[in-house]
């Protein structure tokens, strides 16, 4: 089987439900992987973050882009602090979505019209399913003991600057009375300005890649036994290298 980019990730999420008898090694006598986010790209979340200009184009674009966004969906590694930490924030659970504000596609100030607020309704449970089926591919990508898997290759590119890390914090923003801040009601009782917690993004770190899967990711998790190979070749046109083609179909076959 040959795979590339979102494929790979998929073909893999299947050859874990194949059934155990016969072993997935009798099925498919191998597997080869070209430029596959193993590890999740920062590509999905940036996609999301970033809105259509006008609010006619939310519907068509987001529903084009959100099946592949969410399955190039960051990996908890792939979200750090200003000190290199991992952000601790689960981009598969609905809930942080609409808390933080990560999707103008699924804020309520994106409804121009009360005519428009079913579809804000069906975009909404749109992404939920989206997340959960990106969850199932996500957890499919790590090694399983006592597994039979077949002979794997993955070509991998290398030599272009990709995104890789996003370096970002959690920023509390209050109302008009300032951030977080207290106020005094007409009968001199104090009340909490509401907050609101939101991500924002500071700075996109870069790495070794094919500009748009970083070769971090590209390399299946620890675990597997995989050849992996390197090519110059670009995200879009690694199959076009013939030569690591041929090189990787001569590992499954010898």
């Amino acid at each position: 089987i040959f795979t590339h980019s979102m494929g790979s990730v998929i073909t893999l999420h299947t050859i874990h439900h194949l059934p155990t008898s016969p072993p997935a090694h009798h099925i498919i006598r191998g597997v080869i992987f070209a430029g596959g986010p193993f590890h999740g790209t920062p590509t999905g979340l940036l996609q999301q973050m970033s809105p259509p200009n006008t609010t006619s184009l939310y519907d068509s674009q987001f529903y084009f882009s959100s099946p592949s966004s969410l399955n190039f969906q960051c990996f908890e590694s792939c979200l750090i602090d200003v000190n290199g930490n991992t952000l601790s924030l689960d981009l598969y659970d609905p809930y942080n979505w609409i808390h933080y504000d990560l999707s103008p596609y699924l804020r309520v100030e994106s409804v121009v019209s009360v005519s428009n607020r079913d579809r804000l309704k069906e975009r909404q449970h749109y992404f939920v399913q989206q997340l959960q089926y990106g969850r199932e591919i996500k957890d499919a990508q790590y090694w399983r003991k006592n597994f039979e898997y077949p002979r794997m290759v993955t070509i991998c590119g290398v030599g272009a600057n990709t995104d890789e890390k996003i370096v970002a914090m959690l920023v509390e923003e209050g109302g008009e009375g300032g951030e977080g801040e207290a106020h005094e009601k007409r009968n001199g009782q104090r009340e909490e300005e509401i907050v609101h917690t939101r991500l924002h993004v500071l700075s996109v770190l870069q790495g070794d890649g094919d500009g748009l899967v970083p070769l971090s990711s590209c390399l299946m998790q620890n675990g597997f036994n995989v050849i992996n190979l390197e090519t110059t070749f670009d995200h879009y046109t690694l199959l076009d290298d013939f030569k690591q083609v041929e090189k990787a179909i001569n590992i499954i076959y010898e």
